[in-house]
């Protein structure tokens, strides 16, 4: 959509139609009930990359924030993958522009970065886009970093964890935010159609990337291969995905309380991390399985393989004292009486 569009509409709530108003509120109930954030008296930076999930959200946000009590930047990151990339920075500041919102713009050659670092485009994208915000809300002493990740997002990010081996919670995709990093992600449970409706009613001058259509990014080809497929089997698979995310949500906190007192500890040999064996023996097998992948995480890059996992836990379970098991990183596992055992080279030995 081109920036010399007709002057845009009001963007005030109440000037709003009431269907777009009442999706405007329920992300307001998302962000304060289930999430939990108060968002009163906060700056929230709004990554914008000028299309239309982006520009929805930071039009919604600006509705919301006299309600709210909330003050808003936008950040957009040319990546320069395109020709005409510049194209959507102009779009970002024109609708900045008309409500009133500062906005912060840089350009990054993601594909000389790419180069230099010797990363997927994707992911050099990603670690670009991540730094460029983290210095932003630091510039502007911004609390979260709001994105405009949507409910089809979330879809493809529960497919592509199921895809590459991920275990329960983790399958049920991205979490809503992250009070760490200040990661919010507002509209999480809003389908893409719902967001388009938004942005083409109020005639919002978002750009479409083609880029998302290439087939040689694993995300596009979940996305235009796989998902149409599962929505067309059944109709309602979005709602099955936000339900999914609802219960992960759920039993992550009840495994978090659960492993709080499962700690690893200097092996006083000075060999490793230890999980005491009187420890292990006081949680259920669920969870000495995420307690094991939690030490080979913090001692070693890669995922450990599933079937070492259950095997490692079928070891301790039968008392296979001696037992020695290999992971990534040459890590090792080994039963010992006294408990599981940790080893890596030269890893450190401070509890997780």
């Amino acid at each position: 959509m081109s920036v010399s569009a007709p002057p845009l509409p009001s963007l005030r709530l109440q000037d709003l139609p009431p269907p777009l108003a009442h999706r405007c509120l329920a992300v307001e109930r998302f962000v304060a009930h289930t999430l939990g954030i108060v968002l009163s008296g906060t700056t929230v930076v709004v990554a914008c990359s000028g299309g239309p999930d982006s520009m929805a959200l930071l039009a919604m946000l600006h509705a919301l924030r006299p309600r709210g009590g909330f003050s808003l930047v936008a950040a957009h990151l040319d990546h320069a993958l395109r020709p005409d990339s510049h194209a959507d920075q102009a779009a970002v500041e024109h609708l900045c522009r008309h409500l009133g919102i500062p906005c912060v713009a840089e350009r990054v050659e993601v594909a000389a970065l790419a180069a230099r670092q010797r990363l997927g485009l994707e992911e050099a994208g990603r670690k670009a886009r991540q730094a460029f915000l983290a210095r932003v809300r630091l510039q502007c002493q911004g609390q979260w970093i709001a994105t405009g990740h949507q409910l089809n997002d979330l879809a493809e990010d529960q497919l592509m964890r199921q895809l590459r081996g991920a275990g329960w919670p983790a399958l049920g995709g991205m979490t809503g935010c992250d009070a760490t990093t200040g990661l919010l992600r507002p509209v999480l449970l809003q389908p893409k159609a719902a967001l388009l409706e938004l942005a083409t009613a109020l005639r919002l001058p978002f750009r479409n990337d083609p880029t998302n259509a290439d087939p040689r990014f694993f995300r596009n080809r979940v996305r235009n291969a796989i998902l149409p497929l599962l929505l067309e089997e059944n109709p309602s698979y979005l709602d099955q995905v936000a339900g999914l995310w609802q219960l992960a949500r759920l039993d992550a906190r009840h495994v978090g309380l659960a492993m709080r007192q499962a700690t690893a500890i200097p092996d006083t040999q000075g060999e490793g991390l230890l999980l005491s064996h009187a420890m292990l023996r006081s949680l259920d097998a669920a969870i000495r399985l995420r307690c094991y992948k939690q030490v080979l995480e913090t001692l070693a890059l890669g995922a450990p393989q599933l079937d070492t996992l259950l095997a490692l836990e079928a070891a301790f379970s039968a008392k296979k004292w001696g037992a020695v098991f290999h992971f990534p990183g040459r890590v090792t596992a080994r039963v010992l009486h006294r408990g599981v055992l940790f080893s890596a080279p030269d890893s450190a030995t401070a509890a997780p």
